[in-house]
């Protein structure tokens, strides 16, 4: 489906099996394409690619906004909140202890608000910059959901590394990775953003 985007933001599907659980996809060598975190952590940052990043997350986000089949085919939130809702924002409850309702409350949004298909672990480590394109990988916790989440993970790892590393550029990578996504996703859709 995202490769209905652009046919280069995934690794190709060669074999896909549910029963059993099986998934063979094209293998991405290391000369191809960089883990963006990499890329990060050796203080190399492409204005390209960020832009490139928030206009692809923003159009997957609109073409599956709305769509019965996909929410039907994407009937899966019970793994988002197993693997992100809870571990990272219901866990924090014990720490702000002040802010549980608010906690509460956005985690169980992002689960009731069926907008759009997500990605669910939109983090640098999960995507590819191949020649300043996006590749997604891993989207074992894809869902029908809020797609506020997706923008909201992916730019708590950014500021997650600023605070950790002190470079401004974390920081401004997070704001033009908004600045990209709001130009290309519609109004009602960018209306959802103000709860992250």
């Amino acid at each position: 489906m995202a490769s209905r985007v652009s046919a280069e933001s995934v690794p190709h599907v060669y074999y896909f099996d549910e029963k059993k659980p099986l998934l063979v996809t094209q293998y991405i060598d290391v000369t191809e394409a960089e883990v963006w975190q990499r890329q990060l952590f050796s203080g190399r940052f492409d204005l390209l690619f960020v832009q490139q990043l928030g206009e692809q997350i923003a159009i997957f986000h609109e073409m599956t906004a709305g769509s019965q089949n996909y929410a039907r085919e994407f009937n899966s939130a019970d793994i988002l909140r197993a693997t992100r809702i809870e571990p990272y924002i219901f866990a924090l409850i014990d720490t702000f202890p002040g802010m549980s309702e608010r906690l509460v409350e956005i985690g169980e949004s992002v689960l009731a608000n069926r907008i759009s298909v997500i990605h669910g672990d939109l983090s640098p480590k999960n995507i590819l910059n191949r020649d300043s394109k996006p590749v997604f990988l891993d989207a074992e916790c894809a869902c029908y959901a809020d797609p506020a989440f997706d923008i909201a993970f992916c730019i708590n790892h950014l500021l997650l590394k600023f605070y950790r590393l002190g470079d401004a550029r974390f920081g401004n990578d997070s704001n033009l990775l908004i600045v990209f996504y709001v130009q290309i996703m519609p109004d009602d859709l960018v209306m959802q953003l103000h709860r992250f």
